[in-house]
């Protein structure tokens, strides 16, 4: 990992609590290498501002600063900050939806394990519904860009044919998609029974809280997501009309 060169950061650095220090530095590291790896950034400059960490484009002003930070009134939690007038969360919001949906349900379950919170079980089907639904959505990400120019090279080389098995393949998603409404709507219901039908507090209707959390939002995303596709379907055979 690349040395602090700058008196003032190691000084912030080193007056945060060490477990959140160790983790700040796995986010410094992070920052350091996307920047080394994606063209047109250029060196970051590391310095502080508002007395905390930051990283800055100080010589292409290719993007806006990032910061780090551990603050006290949040003992528990660390954090990585953006300018207030970028569009960067509204763009991981877009590109990775379900992801976002993850990450926020594992910063729930921390929060709430951290602080021995009564509904501290909720971070149980928080932490496995957000593992299942990251690990899928990554898979997508990841084979997308693939996909999507063999479908725009079939488009211009035999675009009636290639649009025949891509609406084949949307009847497949389509069928996926009915199926993963059914079984979340079915999470939601034993969400449900578990919160209004077992004495409170306890740790079986914290289970269902979470399950009737990360249901009910994974089912608005999906039936969004589902709305898109037959859409994009009708597209696919409006080229073959």
């Amino acid at each position: 990992m690349r040395p602090i060169k700058n008196a003032a950061v190691a000084r912030a650095f080193a007056a945060y609590p060490p477990k959140m220090r160790r983790k700040l530095m796995v986010l410094r590291a992070l920052i350091l290498k996307t920047a080394a790896s994606t063209d047109g950034v250029g060196p970051l400059e590391e310095t502080l501002k508002w007395g905390e960490p930051a990283y800055a484009t100080s010589e292409t002003r290719s993007g806006s600063t990032i910061r780090v930070a551990w603050k006290k009134v949040h003992p528990t939690q660390y954090a990585m900050y953006f300018h207030c007038q970028t569009n960067l969360v509204d763009s991981f919001r877009a590109r990775f939806p379900k992801e976002l949906i993850a990450l926020v349900g594992f910063g729930l379950a921390a929060t709430l394990w951290a602080n021995r919170s009564a509904f501290a079980a909720m971070a149980w089907p928080l932490i496995a519904l957000g593992s299942l639904q990251l690990i899928i959505g990554l898979v997508v990400a990841l084979r997308t860009p693939a996909q999507v120019a063999s479908l725009e090279q079939g488009l211009r080389t035999s675009g009636a044919t290639t649009a025949a098995a891509e609406i084949h393949r949307m009847e497949r998603v389509d069928t996926n998609f009915r199926v993963v409404k059914i079984v979340e709507v079915s999470v939601i219901v034993v969400g449900l029974l578990l919160v209004l039908g077992l004495p409170h507090p306890g740790t079986w209707p914290s289970v269902g809280l979470g399950l009737l959390v990360e249901a009910a939002v994974l089912l608005a995303f999906d039936a969004f997501a589902h709305q898109r596709a037959l859409v994009y379907t009708r597209w696919l055979q409006g080229l073959g009309s």
